[in-house]
């Protein structure tokens, strides 16, 4: 009797089988889920990172006759190096982005083998941030000026930048015909053309949401996600 009642009370190989079978299942559930979850995390981390540069251009324009900054100044400097007395970096030491170790600089959805250190991860749009006019003394875009502020981006997700790479320059490249030199080839509300984000140029990069979003800081200060299919001309250009 007390030998019945033991064997009654233990697991079978079968019933173990069935228990692991069962925790697999549930793990499979579970895990994209998390997966998911983190993704989700990351882009937010990487929208506030977009936010708090928004906010250095506004305070930027503020100070500059509602003047955005440009992309590369009469002075040399990148969009970033004229946004550093906004973004509370050591002042002592602000000659270049590249070692100041901000973490809004990187995007937390790439990784990096100089985390936090050498790289950034946004670039500018060149159409709304201008780039140098050694010729002019004046060549930056007003803020009056710009058709579509809701919808024309200044800085987005861009591919990896490292400091003394070949592709150190911290604006939006290309592609050409499509993100460049493209503008009389569209209308404001045409769809603009699919392209491969991965090769290794100042690409706007799809990163997020299973590599199906990128996130864009606009003109008027709000920072959105969108899918490639969803980039219209006027995200770049100003009609």
């Amino acid at each position: 009797m007390y030998k019945e009642r033991k064997l009654s009370q233990t697991f079978t190989l079968l019933e173990l089988m069935v228990v692991i079978a069962v925790i697999g299942i549930l793990l499979s559930l579970l895990i994209p889920v998390l997966s998911r979850a983190r993704e989700s995390a990351r882009d937010a981390s990487c929208k506030s990172n977009l936010k708090q540069w928004g906010v250095g251009i506004a305070m930027y324009s503020a100070d500059n006759r509602s003047y955005l900054p440009a992309s590369f100044n009469n002075s040399r400097q990148y969009w970033y190096a004229q946004l550093h007395s906004y973004m509370n970096y050591d002042q002592s030491d602000v000659s270049d982005i590249y070692e100041s170790g901000m973490i809004i600089n990187t995007c937390p959805s790439v990784t990096h083998e100089r985390k936090k250190s050498g790289a950034l991860d946004y670039a500018s749009n060149n159409a709304i941030l201008k780039h140098t006019n050694f010729s002019a003394d004046e060549f930056r875009l007003k803020l009056t000026k710009v058709t579509h502020p809701s919808d024309s981006l200044t800085l987005a997700d861009a591919n990896g930048v490292f400091n003394g790479s070949t592709a150190a320059y911290p604006f939006i490249r290309g592609p050409v015909g499509v993100y460049l030199d493209g503008m009389w080839n569209f209308s404001s509300e045409d769809f603009l053309t699919l392209y491969d984000d991965t090769e290794p140029e100042l690409f706007i990069r799809f990163r997020h949401n299973e590599n199906r979003n990128t996130n864009i800081l606009c003109v008027d200060g709000h920072v959105e996600g969108k899918r490639m299919s969803q980039m219209k001309a006027k995200n770049i250009y100003n009609y």
